[in-house]
């Protein structure tokens, strides 16, 4: 079973690694869906995925990338937004330490349409 690594002491996390080559890390956004969704609409669904995968599947589970590139939302009070260039440098962070791990693949479960680029 999948593992969310926010909630492994660092030695379980080591004992994870040793154990699965895969993680998955999801990316949202908080920006406004309307007057009826939560800001964190797009992260939430995206989490929410990750984590049902991870109950069928031998993965860890990295923290929820929460903010992403939303620049043409930020007139709605709420929206959070950074440039891509920082959101793909942030996400290759995260992505060089699981290497550093051992982890050789990785899926990206992705809840917001301005992170693809």
């Amino acid at each position: 079973m999948g593992k969310m690594l926010q909630y492994m002491t660092w030695e379980e996390a080591k004992e994870t690694f040793k154990g699965t080559k895969m993680a998955i890390i999801p990316t949202g956004s908080t920006e406004q869906h309307g007057p009826h969704l939560p800001l964190g609409t797009d992260f939430l669904v995206a989490d929410y995925f990750a984590k049902k995968v991870a109950e069928k599947a031998d993965v860890v589970v990295t923290p929820v990338v929460s903010v992403g590139f939303a620049h043409y939302h930020t007139c709605f009070e709420g929206t959070l937004s950074v440039n891509p260039d920082v959101l793909s440098s942030y996400i290759q962070g995260i992505v060089d330490s699981l290497i550093s791990y051992g982890i050789t693949h990785i899926l990206f479960i992705n809840g917001h349409g301005g992170n693809i680029e």
